[in-house]
């Protein structure tokens, strides 16, 4: 039971440590193999707290708003039905997306004399999806999306610190590390849009 409390706790410490851009834990956590493992964890975790809570959020919407007054619609029972569906594929999509952009931030580290080894970026950028928790705040209508975007762009910081720490580069390096991966992730959406649109 003591070892269990002294796991949860060393754990949260790692989180808050991340959270709050603390270099040791950055380091404990590269040092330590099993950490994937657990920044899988609080991707998923983050993830699933802020789907459900966009879930909730978007029924509160519809009850109070625009398509209350037809709650026995066919409309309605259908938004309510793809809202569901968006809850398991938007835990998808981050895990994804956490994989995806990981590996193409350290490749591009890589061309720039980074440092370690991809599963040790990998496990502090799991872990740098922490401050995502306040997705929760999607489930009050309308000011929960703003609470969620300064989730957003402290996450960003804890990966570009992350970067930082694990492939050892400077500054400028860091930067540039992400302005290329922003570049290839804009051309790769503006591939997948010409393709849906082209194919319809």
């Amino acid at each position: 039971m003591s070892e269990k409390k002294g796991f949860i706790s060393e754990f949260l410490e790692r989180v808050i440590g991340v959270c709050f851009l603390r270099g040791e834990k950055y380091r404990e956590i590269i040092e330590d193999p099993e950490a994937v493992y657990q920044g899988a964890s609080v991707v998923i975790g983050v993830s699933a707290i802020s789907a459900f809570s966009g879930f909730i959020g978007r029924m509160l919407l519809l009850r109070m708003g625009k398509v209350g007054r037809l709650s026995l619609s066919r409309f309605t029972l259908l938004r309510i039905f793809f809202s569901k569906l968006t809850v398991p594929l938007e835990i998808v999509i981050t895990v994804l997306l956490w994989i995806i952009g990981t590996a193409v931030v350290w490749w591009f580290s890589r061309v720039l004399g980074g440092k370690r080894g991809f599963k040790d970026l990998l496990s502090l950028t799991g872990y740098s999806e922490a401050p995502l928790i306040l997705g929760i705040a999607r489930a009050i209508p309308v000011i929960g999306r703003a609470i969620f975007f300064i989730g957003v762009i402290w996450t960003l910081c804890c990966w570009i610190y992350s970067v930082k720490e694990a492939c050892e580069l400077e500054t400028y390096k860091v930067v540039a590390v992400f302005v290329m991966t922003g570049i290839v992730l804009l051309i790769i959406l503006a591939v997948t849009i010409a393709s849906i649109v082209f194919l319809r």
